[in-house]
């Protein structure tokens, strides 16, 4: 039976899905124009699940200063690598499970996942340089990946 009290409830639950979906919505927009995304233990799986780049994702914390430097690296690299990669930050104070799951509480760590699963992974602040090189390198191990082994010239 319905009564005023469950319809009303029920309508809660479609208005707060309705604004889980605009922010997931707004959310992707921001991360396809190279802008550092932000997801939690409650975002982070259909953030991973979106079909097309490969996902960097920033583990860091308000707290950690080297954080706040490669916060400036991602976002510059974000606007120049968007056709390449999404960039999404996770602060581990905020997402417990996220944390154990992939950084173990050590700030700043990048993980770079492919196709759901984590493929390359660093561990603290070397610089832009190196930050860049480090990315490039796991962007170009994918692309290697993807092109398959060599063929000889008879096909």
């Amino acid at each position: 039976m319905v009564t005023k009290k469950t319809a009303k409830q029920a309508g809660k639950g479609v208005a707060a899905k309705a604004v889980a979906k605009k922010a997931a919505s707004a959310r992707h927009k921001a991360i396809a124009r190279g802008e550092i995304g932000h997801v939690n233990d409650d975002t982070f799986e259909a953030e991973l699940r979106r079909k097309g780049l490969p996902m960097l994702v920033d583990f860091s914390a308000t707290w950690c200063t080297p954080c706040e430097w490669m916060a400036k690296v991602l976002r510059r690299l974000g606007r120049k690598l968007a056709d390449e990669v999404r960039i999404v930050k996770v602060d581990i104070d905020e997402s417990p499970r996220l944390d154990r799951a992939f950084a173990h509480g050590t700030v700043p760590t990048l993980v770079l996942f492919r196709s759901g699963k984590a493929a390359a992974r660093a561990v603290g602040f070397d610089g832009q340089t190196e930050t860049e090189e480090w990315l490039r390198e796991a962007l170009d191990a994918e692309a290697s990946r993807r092109k398959g082994p060599p063929t000889c010239c008879c096909g």
